[in-house]
């Protein structure tokens, strides 16, 4: 099990460095957009999900998540990734009021990884 989190961090903090500068708005956009772009962001936002979801997995065998899906969840990649798209959108959409408008910017602007960690932990908390 101690494995499976070495290589969990690994992938995250690959995936993480990779595009750190990859915000969360361009993630959206390109996906929006279509085209290689689309393919990019669609693979890059697959590849951060996965890499939560496995060191979700490998964290909590060693009770230390900080994102707990579901057991019932075995996802996939792509489905990993539809979810992560719909996390981050329903996020936006909370945060859609003037009171919260400077959340939203930042969150736009934040690298995707950093946003989708934090909409998740608070979607899928640790009890």
């Amino acid at each position: 099990m101690i494995k499976k989190l070495l290589i969990a961090s690994l992938l995250l903090s690959a995936t993480q460095q990779a595009n750190a500068f990859l915000s969360t708005e361009s993630v959206l956009d390109w996906d929006e957009k279509g085209g290689s772009q689309a393919s990019m962001a669609r693979l890059y936002l697959g590849g951060i999900a996965e890499g939560f979801w496995i060191s979700s997995m490998a964290g909590k065998d060693r009770k230390r998540a900080t994102i707990c899906f579901p057991e019932s969840q075995d996802l996939q990649t792509e489905e990993l990734r539809l979810m992560a798209m719909l996390s981050l959108k329903k996020a936006l959409n909370k945060l859609d009021t003037d009171e919260l408008k400077e959340q939203k910017r930042l969150l736009l602007e934040n690298p995707v990884s950093m946003s989708l960690q934090l909409v998740w932990q608070e979607e899928f908390p640790c009890s």
